[in-house]
């Protein structure tokens, strides 16, 4: 997730989500180029659990929700409303 979240600004030629995925895989394949191995782990947390609750009281507001395909449209969404 770190890697995600560094993602604050996106490039113009950044699209859909097909695109911030090509550009999220050349980016983590240039970060990693000489590893043997690569293990992402991207985290979840159950609806119920202190975490989710804790995050739910930062915010303030409700999250925003996205139906997401490979050709949705994030040209004019910010990248931290995306990703929050």
């Amino acid at each position: 997730m770190v890697l995600v979240q560094k993602m604050t600004t996106k490039p113009a030629t950044i699209i859909t989500v097909k695109d911030l995925g090509q550009h999220f895989n050349d980016h983590l394949m240039t970060l990693t180029a000489g590893s043997d191995e690569i293990i992402l782990v991207f985290d979840t947390y159950k609806s119920d659990s202190l975490k989710q609750k804790t995050r739910e009281k930062r915010q303030g507001k409700d999250p925003v929700q996205y139906q997401i395909a490979d050709d949705t449209s994030i040209k004019h969404i910010p990248m931290g409303r995306f990703l929050s």
